[in-house]
């Protein structure tokens, strides 16, 4: 019996140690990428903004060109609704914009509204995901192109009620 008892006993204790460890880094807050590496989350809602951008202007630039391919275009529209419904799960509440005199260690272009309003903001984010999926999976070129220009207008509106403007996005 005793032979039996010590596996069981060690088996306990693993168990319990493996159990309990998850509850302390909770209280601790580890898991709370917001909390413990705010300046990586707003660098990361910046890159995927900023790939966002790049797969726009893509767009926009082949739909202006000459025999522009259907099924390229739709594969980066879905790229984009992919980045769109992460997009607002970025924006945990510890990077809002610094307050007063308050260095937070990094810069946004956020506007301190999309706390406030956060509901409205991820609402215009899931809309835009929606507009970019139902290009991706246009019929034809004149659907696409409507579907992009629906798209463009929900970017621009966001961007004028969500973000600080920024003469060059890519400047110093």
């Amino acid at each position: 019996a005793e032979r039996f008892l010590r596996p069981c006993l060690i088996a306990g204790m693993v168990s319990l140690s493996l159990w309990s460890a998850p509850l302390q880094a909770q209280d601790a807050k580890t898991g709370l990428t917001g909390e413990a590496h705010a300046a990586d989350l707003v660098q990361a809602r910046q890159m995927l903004m900023d790939s966002l951008e790049e797969q726009m202007m893509a767009l926009e630039s082949s739909l202006s060109g000459k025999d522009p391919r259907l099924v390229d275009l739709q594969n980066r529209a879905y790229q984009m609704n992919i980045l769109f419904s992460a997009f607002p799960h970025l924006f945990a509440p510890q990077t809002q914009p610094a307050k007063g005199n308050d260095d937070p260690g990094y810069q946004t272009n956020a506007m301190p509204k999309i706390w406030q309003d956060f509901d409205r903001f991820y609402e215009d984010v899931q809309n835009a995901a929606g507009i970019s999926l139902a290009a991706s999976q246009a019929k034809d070129m004149p659907s696409f192109r409507d579907q992009i220009q629906k798209l463009r207008n929900g970017c621009d509106s966001c961007h004028a009620e969500f973000m600080t403007p920024v003469s060059d996005p890519h400047g110093p």
